[in-house]
């Protein structure tokens, strides 16, 4: 009877030894290549799948924007979206090439990692049937999205609408965009496109923003007390700053306030007015306004420039001044000269900027988001005096394309350098209505040329259409 048990001991003992070497060598030294191995990922994730149907991603007032339909025989579920140009937005889901947007940033959520009880695991053991993630509920606007796409029309650029009060981003296009229901089949294509259709533009395309910028140095200006609206100017033909010419356009030239300054964008007087305030001042409100700092938002953001180096040292005469009127070596995301007409609609406060409004899971919700500030930039009074310029600008300036009946609309265009022999960079800023905003817009036209000429007539469509 020892005998025979010493041996069965033996036999179980080396048993389990084989298993905890298999176990061993699987987790700890096949792992990592496995792991990495796009095969294995794919087949592991296609079965993760036939086992969860993750959560769709909603628009504001309910419309499916990204669902989990069932696939083919013991193929499990494949997602489907609804609407391309959401793709910077929703992001996609692949069993190859992973996650990215917010079908990225709330993985757990909607794939059931998070949020999913004991029961409901049980139920799904018990009887076979996938667990199901929570939804996602997004600030977005299925019916202005559509709109802005559309008033955006062909070539690259993009286009951030978003509510100055609450922060939350209406819209959010991107051109050119990817169809994630096409992934698998377009990625190599996508890759290599000189166009960057992976590119989110809106959150992480940086421009010079020419004359939009303005916007910041007005508001420093102003809130620094070194200037009011009705302070005058004396502009003739063009101002040399050590060397470096700043021309005059023919309607600049002359006496005029700086209110006037604004709505016409006189280069020569906002080049003074940067030298004035001084390099640390500039440099100082545009981080206040968020220039410099990683964006808090749901999908990947880009922090924009205000000068190569230190800007505080190296803003100083012909660079200063440059910078003031929004060239230099400045570079903004949409989504940042947004949020700058968002502090100035917001009487001086830039909201955090979101776009997932609440989390719905079986049980009710699991997560909701809630308007909060995300930085103080400017007293009130020299908010509500940036606003007053800015409506004069569309009442009797460059940008009275943004006219809309019956409605204040305030705007600022912008026409950026970008080099010898390649177009401008149009853009547009824009705010209604004024008297009580509900609405920013900020326009970009990769090199689509004049921002009052090009960009505005986008802004007007699209501020129309949220008023609407």
């Amino acid at each position: 009877m020892a005998e025979n048990t010493r041996r069965v001991s033996a036999v179980l003992t080396l048993f389990f030894l084989v298993v905890a070497a298999g176990l061993a060598y699987w987790q700890v030294f096949a792992a990592p290549g496995l792991t990495s191995d796009p095969t294995y990922n794919a087949f592991r994730l296609q079965r993760i799948e036939q086992q969860t149907k993750r959560g769709r991603i909603l628009d504001r007032n309910g419309a499916v924007l990204a669902e989990s339909v069932p696939g083919a025989a013991n193929e499990g579920f494949r997602r489907v979206y609804a609407l391309p140009s959401l793709a910077g937005v929703v992001g996609y889901h692949d069993a190859v090439y992973g996650n990215a947007g917010v079908e990225e940033s709330f993985d757990q959520y909607l794939g059931g990692t998070t949020g999913v009880g004991l029961i409901a695991r049980l139920r799904s053991r018990l009887y076979h049937e996938p667990i199901v993630g929570a939804d996602i509920v997004l600030t977005i606007d299925l019916a202005l999205q559509q709109a802005a796409d559309s008033a955006l029309g062909d070539g690259p650029g993009a286009i951030v609408v978003m509510d100055p009060r609450t922060g939350e981003i209406l819209a959010l296009v991107s051109h050119p965009y990817y169809d994630a229901n096409n992934l698998t089949r377009d990625w190599p294509k996508l890759l290599e496109s000189a166009d960057h259709p992976l590119l989110n533009r809106a959150t992480q395309g940086l421009y010079t923003p020419g004359s939009v910028f303005k916007t910041v140095t007005l508001a420093a200006a102003l809130d620094l007390n070194e200037y009011q609206p009705t302070t005058k100017f004396t502009c003739n033909s063009q101002v040399v700053v050590e060397g470096f010419p700043i021309k005059c356009e023919t309607y600049f030239t002359g006496t005029f306030d700086l209110s006037y300054a604004y709505a016409y964008s006189c280069n020569p007087c906002f080049g003074e007015v940067g030298l004035r305030l001084g390099g640390p001042d500039l440099t100082d409100y545009a981080r206040r306004f968020g220039f410099e700092s990683a964006i808090p938002l749901e999908v990947p953001t880009a922090a924009s420039q205000i000068a190569t180096g230190d800007p505080e040292k190296r803003l100083v005469g012909p660079l200063l001044a440059s910078t003031a009127f929004g060239q230099g070596e400045l570079l903004a995301t949409p989504l940042q000269m947004a949020l700058v007409a968002a502090a100035v609609a917001n009487d001086g406060v830039a909201p955090a900027p979101r776009l997932v409004l609440r989390v719905q899971g079986e049980g009710g919700t699991l997560f909701e988001s809630s308007a909060r500030p995300w930085r103080t930039v400017v007293r009130p009074e020299a908010a509500h005096s940036v606003l007053t310029m800015m409506a004069r600008g569309v009442d009797d300036g460059l940008a009275s394309a943004a006219r809309i009946p019956g409605v204040k609309v305030g705007g600022k265009t912008g026409t950026a350098e970008v080099g010898p022999g390649q177009q401008t960079h149009a853009w547009f800023i824009g705010v209604a209505p004024t008297d009580a905003p509900r609405f920013v817009v900020a326009v970009l036209k990769e090199h689509g040329g004049g921002g009052g000429t090009v960009a505005t007539p986008i802004g007007h469509d699209v501020l129309k259409a949220a008023l609407k």
